[in-house]
């Protein structure tokens, strides 16, 4: 029988796409999360829990059954996760093969280990399967207890916050379990591909669930097939995609590998309704372009925002005229939840009106930390959190029934 021969340098320059958008992706996810922590130039991005898709997951319950968000939670985690879903209709796990900086990261790490041992490592069957399933338990138990409590409670321990926070003194403080398991997921990788994906991300186990729903997926072509084994061993779950004619498994990444490193013409292609196909290049550019578009139409109505508003903004937005706006301060109105640890104790006296000398006494801060981020100085001295200084504000400004549960250390006087 004769089999052709792929065209090779397009194979070659599909690949390199990817890898590039992967590593951009990465690179301006680490930007943002240094620029959220110091902004430079006035721009502070929106944080790492505005940038997450699971945020909006975590958030479903509060949401549809209580009308309120929860707190962290903004409307762009939402977008994203509507987003998200939406490509995982179309291609499947697209979001994990060709846009998640996680997934890029284990990707760089795996590489990095078939360079150093010249092999890839497997588990064997019998531990590989069930923990496969550990995801889906992870993200049963997040969800639930993430409902249950009304709060982000997997925060601390989440690898994605723990890298979005590489830059702040919080990371071996507030985020070390989430730093931990990112640091042994990249030394896991080195030796067994994608180890968070396969056997932990409990975003990757609702992707998967969806995935079902996909409409695009890998379809083997026995007739062309030449049976080399190549997209089994590139495959970084590991699935058996020569074995089989569509790969309808939740784990597939949608990464395009398989199809990329076949060297005969029609054996491996990404195929859809009635037969209709695209090549990797199109599912990564596709990828790209529907998530580029969600965050540009939902950004220009102010839904999807892009920086972070001043403390100022957000005290004086929706509740006052223009004029009543820039008189302070805000004694009446000012709202204690709105602090959070980016900001400073001066913006917080400035629109309160409370004496910067009380904040002194009360924090044992000093003039310089004034003007420092609140979450530094309470990391630095370690005897109060952002709650503490909500609850003096509300006491100080009269607020009666007001308390913070959150980053609360002391409430000594």
């Amino acid at each position: 029988m004769n089999h052709e021969k792929t065209d090779k340098p397009r194979q070659n320059l599909h690949r390199m796409i990817r890898w590039v958008v992967l590593g951009l992706v990465t690179v301006l996810m680490a930007v943002v999360g240094y620029l959220h922590q110091h902004p430079l130039f006035g721009i502070t991005p929106p944080g790492v829990d505005a940038l997450c898709p699971f945020g909006g997951l975590e958030a479903l319950w509060s949401v549809l059954f209580t009308g309120a968000m929860l707190q962290r939670v903004a409307a762009s985690a939402f977008i994203l996760l509507v987003a998200s879903i939406g490509i995982t209709i179309l291609f499947r796990r697209a979001f994990c093969g060709q846009l998640c900086p996680l997934g890029a990261l284990q990707g760089g790490a795996a590489g990095i280990g078939k360079k150093l041992f010249h092999k890839k490592f497997k588990l064997p069957v019998a531990v590989d399967k069930p923990l496969r399933w550990l995801k889906y338990v992870v993200l049963a138990v997040i969800v639930g207890l993430t409902w249950i409590a009304g709060t982000l409670v997997v925060r601390p321990y989440d690898p994605w916050v723990a890298f979005m926070h590489l830059s702040s003194d919080e990371l071996w403080t507030g985020f070390w379990v989430g730093a931990l398991i990112l640091i042994g997921s990249l030394v896991a990788s080195l030796f067994y591909d994608r180890f968070f994906c396969k056997y932990l991300c409990p975003m990757g186990a609702m992707y998967g669930l969806v995935s079902k729903l996909g409409l695009y997926r890998v379809r083997r072509e026995a007739s062309a097939c030449i049976d080399c084994g190549k997209c089994d061993k590139v495959c970084p779950v590991d699935l058996p995609v020569s074995k089989g004619r569509d790969v309808t498994s939740a784990e597939c990444l949608a990464c395009g590998l398989c199809v990329n490193i076949c060297p005969a013409k029609g054996a491996l292609e990404i195929a859809g309704p009635k037969n209709t196909k695209i090549s990797p290049l199109f599912l990564t550019v596709a990828t790209v372009v529907v998530f580029a578009a969600v965050i540009v139409l939902t950004a220009i109505p102010g839904w999807f925002e892009l920086s972070k508003k001043s403390l100022a903004e957000e005290a004086h937005e929706g509740v006052m005229t223009e004029e009543v706006a820039e008189a302070a301060p805000l004694a009446s109105t000012f709202d204690p939840d709105l602090i959070k640890g980016r900001n400073t104790f001066a913006e917080v006296a400035d629109l309160t009106g409370i004496p910067r000398a009380e904040f002194i006494s009360k924090f044992g801060i000093t003039e310089a930390d004034l003007d420092k981020p609140i979450k530094d100085a309470a990391e630095a001295l370690g005897t109060f959190g952002t709650g503490d200084l909500r609850n003096f504000i509300a006491e100080k400004l009269g607020i009666e029934g007001y308390e913070s549960t959150e980053d609360i250390v002391t409430n000594k006087e």
